[in-house]
């Protein structure tokens, strides 16, 4: 009976070895995949949260507006509406993130 592979299983080896070669290179397609789809995916939630944002930023200006249209005083003495106009938007913080990471 003819030996196809003798001992050392040499021919096996090879196979084997490229059958791992290939498996490993289909996961890391998959893998960059996945990370391209995941990045294009945290834009989408970053750009949402902005846009949300500059609304929560317009309405808390337009209540403002009214409220001293309206006459009510209470909201000149709120420590937390003075301190939410303090802050920088969205918008600048991300500017400023960007800038530094470029740095």
């Amino acid at each position: 009976m003819p030996v196809i592979d003798p001992f050392p299983y040499v021919f096996l080896i090879t196979a084997v070895s490229l059958e791992a070669i290939f498996l490993s290179i289909f996961v890391l397609i998959s893998q960059s995949r996945q990370t391209k789809l995941d990045d294009v995916r945290e834009e989408v939630i970053l750009q949402f949260e902005l846009r949300t944002q500059e609304q929560n930023e317009k309405m808390l200006e337009m209540l403002e507006k009214l409220s001293h249209k309206s006459g009510i005083k209470s909201v000149k003495k709120d420590l937390k509406l003075s301190s939410l106009k303090k802050h920088k938007s969205a918008r600048e913080m991300t500017k400023e993130i960007e800038a530094e990471i470029e740095a």
